[in-house]
């Protein structure tokens, strides 16, 4: 029945009222003598827009709504599979940037004391292990993590491409993350010459996108 819970609750209640007034007026009211000409008048007026709430919303049900909700099933692996991406982007960061500093990362126990202790041990034009080019071109920390920023930013355009699909909460969870400043700072980088020793600038910011990916991933895990 998981196709009759994604129905709006407005739709359902204005339903159930439209029921209700009907029955009411059908067994009742049509029964007792109207004291005014004007509620004689606005009587067939009063049943036809009852009886064209509960049509429509038979339509809506039988025609356009489990269309939907069929189309919403065919659609799910895929944005699965590229949520389950964006997800595994940062997840594949931190575990990356937890070898390269020696310093363990996950979702779970992420504090920032963490990251910022992490990125201190990361100089930003050092060798980061993402393989640019044949023999041995590596990547710089500021690189890779751009790197790892469109491909996440790939991934939620797929997903937004069909955001018919989603919910608002949904939508919102991934907007945070495409619109987060880490993204914004890093793409900024790329254009200019920096002389810090290490990343600790960045990890603030680092650190709230893993928030948002965290936040992305429990809401899947729940639902």
């Amino acid at each position: 029945m998981s196709w009759y819970k994604s129905i709006p609750k407005a739709a359902n209640i204005l339903t159930v009222i439209a029921f209700i007034g009907l029955a009411i007026k059908a067994s009742y009211l049509n029964q007792i003598p109207s004291p005014y000409i004007w509620m004689v008048n606005t009587g067939p007026i009063v049943e036809g827009v009852l009886c064209s709430i509960i049509a429509s919303y038979i339509f809506f049900l039988f025609v356009v709504h489990i269309r939907e909700e069929s189309d919403r099933h065919t659609i799910a692996p895929y944005l699965d599979k590229h949520i389950a991406r964006i997800i595994g982007e940062c997840n594949s960061q931190l575990g990356e940037i937890s070898k390269a500093a020696g310093i363990s990362l996950s979702f779970e126990i992420l504090t920032l004391q963490d990251v910022s202790a992490a990125f201190t041990q990361l100089s930003p034009y050092s060798n980061a292990p993402l393989l640019l080019a044949m023999p041995a071109t590596y990547a710089n920390w500021l690189q890779y993590l751009e790197y790892h920023n469109q491909r996440t930013k790939e991934c939620i355009k797929r997903v937004l491409d069909q955001s018919r699909y989603l919910t608002a909460q949904q939508i919102a969870l991934l907007t945070a993350i495409d619109d987060c400043s880490h993204f914004h700072s890093i793409k900024l980088i790329q254009f200019q010459k920096i002389n810090n020793l290490n990343m600790a600038p960045f990890a603030s910011l680092f650190f709230d996108y893993c928030n948002h990916c965290n936040e992305l991933r429990i809401y899947y895990d729940n639902n």
